[in-house]
Formats: structure tokens, sequence, C-alpha cells
């Protein structure tokens, strides 16, 4: 199936829920077409073909702005992309918005609400891709683990965390040594995810 089938299919998803989610900090319909159809007549195929993926807000993107999830940062557009966003569009995965993220993955917390019951929070820095996963618009997401934020953000959510690690360079630029970077996490996809190469 080509990829803006998929790409359509998603951001109809993404709409359906975003008003009332607040699942991301951004989001472009004529960006994810644009992707999918260089993806299509380039013939980028791969093991994460067919597979939408929300890329964490501290995670670099191209042609998408990163903002950390701070007003510092609000509107940066990185001239790369980070080292795992690299892997999953060599992958084939359709990288398709930023999902939202406490400041620096670390300190205040986003907008983001939980799909089940949206009085709640989906808890943690990755609340914005277990959020999405959740309420169906994308398929695989990006996540990083500082103090629980790939453990609690799924169980809120009721998803599985079938995360995988890569090395911290592929993240933003942060002061916390000890963040570690899932590449392509199916935060309660019926699936396992493949394992990345980070660069």
């Amino acid at each position: 199936m080509p990829a803006i089938t998929f790409a359509e299919s998603a951001f109809e998803r993404i709409t359906a829920h975003e008003e009332r989610l607040h699942a991301y900090a951004w989001l472009d319909f004529d960006t994810i077409v644009a992707e999918a159809r260089r993806m299509d007549t380039e013939g980028i195929y791969g093991p994460l073909s067919g597979h939408t993926v929300a890329i964490k807000d501290i995670f670099d993107t191209a042609d998408m702005p990163t903002g950390c999830g701070s007003p510092i940062y609000e509107g940066r557009r990185p001239n790369r992309d980070a080292a795992a966003v690299a892997a999953i569009r060599a992958a084939g995965g359709l990288v398709i918005g930023k999902a939202v993220t406490t400041e620096f993955a670390h300190l205040t917390p986003g907008p983001t609400r939980n799909p089940h019951n949206v009085t709640h929070i989906p808890g943690g820095s990755s609340s914005g891709s277990a959020a999405t996963v959740a309420a169906g618009g994308a398929t695989l997401v990006t996540g990083t683990q500082t103090a629980g934020s790939i453990i609690r953000p799924p169980r809120y959510v009721e998803s599985s965390d079938t995360s995988q690690a890569c090395p911290p360079s592929a993240v933003a630029a942060l002061r916390f040594s000890e963040k570690r970077a899932t590449p392509s996490e199916a935060l309660g996809a019926p699936y396992q995810t493949q394992q990345l190469s980070s660069g």
C-alpha cells in the first residue's frame, strides 16, 4: 500500500482526537503528504514500511521544529535528523509529527490528556507518544526514559511497552546523561518492534 494512503489515514485519525488530547506539539498535513510522496517516488521500503511514527519533541527532525517542550526552543528548526529519526526513515517509517513532551523531557508537564479519561493525564515526559498510540493516531512512537517516562505513560493509557533502547546521542542535547532513547517504541501496538541501528 502506498505511503500516501497511510499518511491520509493517520491524519484523519489524529484530527478526530487531537482537539481533546493535545498529543502533538507539531503536526502539518502538507509536510506529512510531501514525505509520503517522497517515500513512494523514491521507493523507500523497509521493516517499518506501513507504520506511521510520531517523534517525541526532543528528537531533532530536519523537516519539523524541535522545541523540547520549552518556550526557550519554540520554533527551533534543526538542520538534520537525530540518529534515531534517520534510522526510522531509512527503515521505511513515515514520520507524521512531533509528540508533546514535558519541558526538556523532565520538567513542566505538557497539555496532553489521557485518551481514556480526558480529566486525567498520561503521565511522564512521553505523554504525547503514549496518548497518540492509545488513540490510534500513530502505530509507532519514540520515547525516552529518565525517571519512568516510558514506563508510566503506557500504563496510564492501558497500553503495553515494547521499547528498545539506543544510545542517548540520538536525542537533542540535554543535560541528563542517563537518558535512553527508544527509536521505535510501540506503545500499545499489537506487534514487537524491530531493533534499529542508531547510526
